[in-house]
């Protein structure tokens, strides 16, 4: 079965891709590619591989289906639509100068434009969960630069449309309230308050960009320097991050004495509460949804594929969001380092070398290496810049991010439930972000840590990842002849 659900998670992935970025080719390639297939499949005996064959090619048909559907829909919406209606309070962003974003899902079942951007006032004091009287003369987001599709990327979040400040706004006395949803906003506002008032600045605003997400915490300058080191991804919420969470919650259940069966179960519930709390973003949810993939392989008797589970992970959420692959950076980035880090890991396994302490050390720093190499193009791309110190950056600070994290999360418990005693713990959570934020200067500092100006051609990216799978196909079997001679 595992096979099975591969082959159609490679064939969505893969027909999907095709579609968002060859949109108007898409066709034309699909043909000759499935005329290659059938041209393949004639040559094949085996009944079972034919079968395989077809199921790949109905599931990559089905992905290029799927993401035109989706993209038809958002692009043929229209430009201005007058809307008046009971709406739903979604989540409240970071404060900007100006206004204060604010995402609005409207109640009727006929809505088919999606959430609303609303740029309120800063003053705007309604909660996530509450549902509200709103009109307004929506607008279809405006595309600011040639260079980026902000309009699509809003889609890719499920926002169709925004209200200005100016707009003509009404808003009248609540309609209701989603009580879970204003609970977990509640509990993440007294989360970050609490933060900010144990440590101090800057070290609050990264322990909670560690926490519960979002990098636009950290003032201007300090997030520079974390671009410039190759760091920003240590305070997105990553994989890497909710890897930590996950790990940390099955210890703490074994170490209160449960079995590893209810261990893990209490790992996936705390997993699902800290994806809702830190509003879950693809990254995140692409991280957990591995981690419960994992966990149920484990429950029920077989040993976790990750790399199985990273393409149905993937699969899942461009199903239900083909807009992801195309148009969120963030999913490209974690699916990718992911990936990397699955094709790299074999190689600790077999060679001894890696078992030592030393040679751990180097595979943190080949690892950062190697996510940094799968994930250039993408980078170059999006962002036009190339940190040429994050190999190096990430490889003396990652190995700090858990412990930042959990001492960051026992202050927070002691000076919450032993006030009295609570501040003794202040300093060990202090010192790890303190260090982490000083290193991310030192490097950023280096004359040459950034490259900047540059772009990432369609035919570059290929040509990339074409070389790159041909050196990796080869150290592979370098390293499967090793595995067989230490088999003798």
């Amino acid at each position: 079965m595992s096979q099975w659900m591969k082959e159609v998670a490679i064939g969505v992935i893969a027909g999907m891709g095709l579609a968002a970025w060859l949109f108007h080719e898409a066709i034309v390639i699909g043909l000759l590619l499935t005329a290659g297939g059938i041209a393949f499949i004639a040559l094949i005996s085996s009944r079972q591989q034919v079968f395989h064959g077809i199921a790949l090619a109905v599931a990559f048909w089905g992905g290029i289906f799927l993401y035109a559907r989706s993209a038809e829909h958002w692009q043929g919406l229209a430009g201005e639509v007058q809307f008046s209606g009971l709406v739903e309070i979604i989540d409240r962003g970071e404060t900007r100068v100006f206004y204060q974003p604010v995402a609005l899902r409207p109640v009727a079942n006929d809505w088919t434009g999606g959430d609303i951007l609303y740029r309120a006032a800063i003053d705007f004091i309604g909660q996530p969960g509450e549902r509200i009287d709103f009109s307004c003369q929506l607008k279809r987001p405006e595309n600011f630069s040639s260079d980026f599709d902000y309009r699509m990327f809003l889609a890719s979040r499920g926002i169709g449309y925004a209200c200005e400040r100016g707009g003509h706004f009404e808003a009248s006395v609540d309609r209701g309230v989603s009580g879970f949803r204003q609970i977990l906003f509640l509990i993440r506002s007294d989360f970050e308050s609490r933060v900010s008032a144990l440590l101090p600045e800057p070290e609050s605003r990264l322990l909670a960009g560690l926490l519960v997400g979002g990098g636009d915490r950290l003032v201007p300058e300090i997030r520079d320097a974390f671009a410039r080191a190759g760091l920003s991804h240590i305070v997105a919420v990553s994989g890497y991050n909710m890897s930590i969470v996950a790990e940390g919650l099955v210890i703490l259940a074994l170490g209160l004495g449960l079995w590893r069966r209810w261990a893990v179960i209490v790992a996936v519930i705390g997993l699902i509460f800290f994806l809702l709390v830190i509003d879950s973003s693809a990254a995140s949810f692409r991280a957990a949804l591995m981690a419960w993939l994992a966990f149920g392989a484990y429950l029920v008797g077989r040993p976790a594929a990750s790399w199985n589970g990273l393409l149905i992970a993937g699969a899942i959420m461009l199903v239900a969001n083909p807009l992801l692959i195309r148009y969120d950076v963030g999913f490209q980035l974690s699916f990718l380092a992911t990936l990397a880090l699955l094709v790299f890991a074999r190689h600790f396994e077999t060679f001894g070398f890696f078992h030592h302490w030393y040679g751990k050390a180097a595979a943190l720093f080949l690892t950062t290496i190697t996510i940094e190499l799968f994930t250039l193009p993408v980078i170059v791309g999006a962002f036009g810049t190339l940190s040429l110190v994050a190999p190096l950056a990430n490889a003396f600070i990652l190995p700090l991010v858990p412990i930042a994290m959990f001492t960051g999360l026992a202050a927070i418990a002691f000076t919450s439930f032993i006030p009295t005693i609570g501040f003794l713990v202040l300093p060990f959570a202090w010192l790890p972000l303190a260090v982490i934020i000083r290193s991310a200067e030192i490097f950023s500092g280096v004359p040459w840590a950034t490259l900047s100006g540059l772009d990432s051609s369609p035919v570059f990216t290929v040509v990339w990842y074409v070389s790159l799978g041909a050196v990796f196909f080869g150290l592979e079997k370098i390293r499967k002849r090793y595995a067989l001679g230490m088999g003798h």
